[in-house]
This record gives C-alpha cells, structure tokens and sequence, in this order.
C-alpha cells in the first residue's frame, strides 16, 4: 500500500469511529429532543410539523447531518489524490504499468466502499442509541437503511471532486461550498422558508428525509447514475490533461 492509501485508510477508520460516537450520542437523546411538551415551533417544524412523528423528524436532521459530514471525507479523499500529483509522488507511479485510470479509479472505488461503511456503521450506532432511547429496537433497522439510502447523494459529491480533479484539480475546494449549502439547506432550509427550488441544489434532498419520509427509489436511481457520469467524466478529463507536478 502506498502511503497515500494508508493516510487514506487511517481517515476513514478515525472519520467512522467519530461520526459513529456523534451518531450513537445524538441517537440517545431523541427521547429528550422530540419531547412535545418542550419544544419550539421552529423546531417542530424544522422536525417534519407534526408532534405525531417528532423522533423521525429528528432522526432524519441528525441522518441528514451525518451524511453531509460523510462528503466531507470524500472530499479529503480527493484531495489526498490531488496531494499526490501535486508533491511529485504521482508520476513516479505512473512512469510504471499502472495506468491513470486504474490510479485514480483505484482510489475513488476506496473512498466509494469506505462511504458505505462509513454510513452503515454510523447509522447502526445512531440507530441503537435511539432504540435505547425509546425502547423500541426497530429503531436500529430504520435508521441504518436512512442513513444508507443517502450514499447517491454523497455519491454525486465524491463525482463532482472527481470531476474537477480530473479538469480543474485546483478547483477542488468548490465542493466545500457545495458541502456547505447542503448542510445549511438540509438544517435550516424549512424554517428559513427556502424555496424548493433551492434546496432541490442539494444532492441528498431527492431522496426524501428518512425515517421520516419513504425513500425515492427513482431519485436512488438517478443520483447513482449522476454520480457515475460525474466519475467518468473526471477520469477521462484526468487521462487527457498534464501531471501538475512540482
């Protein structure tokens, strides 16, 4: 493995174990928060409106949440890669059999597999801490699927990284802001009446809030082939254009 790989690996493990603690703490407390005898209108709303299915509403916000934190380790993955090319240590590489599409592709297929990793073990912990919190283990269930049926969303991300890697690596940081809207849209967009329109901008919105709303299978289906069409284009941009060595 090279130390790139291991750098990339150690992350992941470190960026999992982080969002997994998160998840099962924020879980543990969904009896507290959906609490309808002390809760603000903003919140209620912020939480799917009804009192009826307060703890799905914020289970879907701290899903929601966890999957863009999710993009923000696709997005170092990237721009590890970039780190690579960058300092020199690329080339040597390439100079070798090892083709640029199976280099980079080699790492976006990691970081794709360490996504869905990444997402299930978050939303298992998150999953059991609101079981123990409402003693209702189907809990588990529900909010570990939640979580998965948001990897196309974050899929599309690590696309859009690849993308400008393979076209315009210095533009990488462009995804932060995307990051960024789609956390603000997710959280804050119904209280601040954000058009619909706006937040359909960011890419996990399509497949609805789970567990408080079904998932969009035709969304899953159109942000996975989105997220695929991204990929492909940035490595056929990345076997086109020059090494930015030093």
């Amino acid at each position: 493995l090279t130390a790139a790989f291991r750098l990339q690996r150690a992350a992941l493990i470190w960026w999992t174990a982080a969002l997994a603690a998160f998840g099962f703490v924020f879980g543990a407390v969904t009896d507290q928060i959906a609490d309808p005898d002390d809760i603000s209108g903003d919140r209620l709303e912020m939480f799917g409106g009804s009192l009826d299915t307060l703890a799905d509403g914020y289970l879907g916000v701290i899903t929601l949440f966890i999957a863009v934190f999710a993009g923000v380790m696709v997005v170092l993955g990237v721009q590890t890669v970039w780190a690579e090319e960058s300092k020199g240590r690329a080339e040597p590489i390439l100079a070798t059999a090892t083709s640029r599409t199976s280099w980079f592709g080699g790492y976006l297929a990691v970081i794709a597999a360490g996504l869905v990793g990444l997402l299930l073990v978050a939303g298992f912990a998150t999953g059991l801490g609101a079981a123990v919190s409402l003693g209702d283990g189907s809990y588990i269930l529900d909010v570990t699927a939640a979580h998965l049926a948001h990897v196309p969303g974050v899929l599309v991300m690590l696309g859009i990284a690849a993308l400008l890697f393979g076209v315009f690596p210095r533009a990488i940081g462009v995804v932060w802001a995307v990051l960024g809207y789609s956390l603000f849209a997710g959280l804050f967009g119904t209280i601040t009446d954000m058009p619909q329109a706006a937040r359909n901008l960011m890419p996990m919105e399509h497949v609805g809030q789970p567990p408080l709303d079904g998932v969009s299978w035709t969304a899953t289906v159109v942000l996975l082939l989105v997220a695929v069409a991204l990929s492909a284009a940035g490595l056929a941009g990345f076997r086109r254009r020059d090494l930015k060595g030093r």
